[in-house]
Formats: C-alpha cells, structure tokens, sequence
C-alpha cells in the first residue's frame, strides 16, 4: 500500500506493528510517527507509538503519547490501560 500512496496513514500503522512485533523498535517508531501525523483524530498510532516507547524504556514519553491519545478519544480503553498499568 505505500508503494501505491506513501501517505496512507492505516499502511504505516499497519508496518509499524509488525516492526514492533519484530522487536525493531526504531522502525516501530518511525512508521508510528507517520501514521500518527497522516491520522490526527485517531488514537490507535499514539497508543502503539506509546507501547513502543515503553519497551525503550522512555516512560515519561509513552505517557504523553498515551494521554495525547485520551485527549483524541477519552475513553479509548488501551490508552486507559498503558497509562494505568505504566504508572
């Protein structure tokens, strides 16, 4: 998909996760980063960029990136989560 429109945001979530679920973090990231410009009123980028940031050991940027997400969507239950289960 982003071989056809690099600005798909749903693409670059999508390769993200199955960066994070290789363990690539950096390249999570990066791919979150984009999707989370290219998709502003959703959530789901902010959350994963968050769990990656966690797994780097950079809590206090997961949590803004989790309460950046709430403020999208107050009652998005894995935002709800991570910020619990982080602090």
């Amino acid at each position: 998909a982003l071989t056809a429109d690099l600005y798909h945001g749903p693409a670059h979530n999508n390769l993200g996760v199955a960066y994070l679920k290789k363990g690539e973090l950096y390249s999570a990231a990066s791919e979150f980063e984009w999707a989370r410009k290219l998709l502003p009123g959703i959530p789901d980028p902010r959350v994963s960029l968050a769990l990656t940031l966690e797994r780097a050991g950079r809590s206090n940027d997961a949590l803004r990136e989790y309460a950046t997400a709430l403020d999208i969507v107050p009652e998005h239950l894995a935002a709800i989560q991570g910020m619990t289960s982080l602090q």
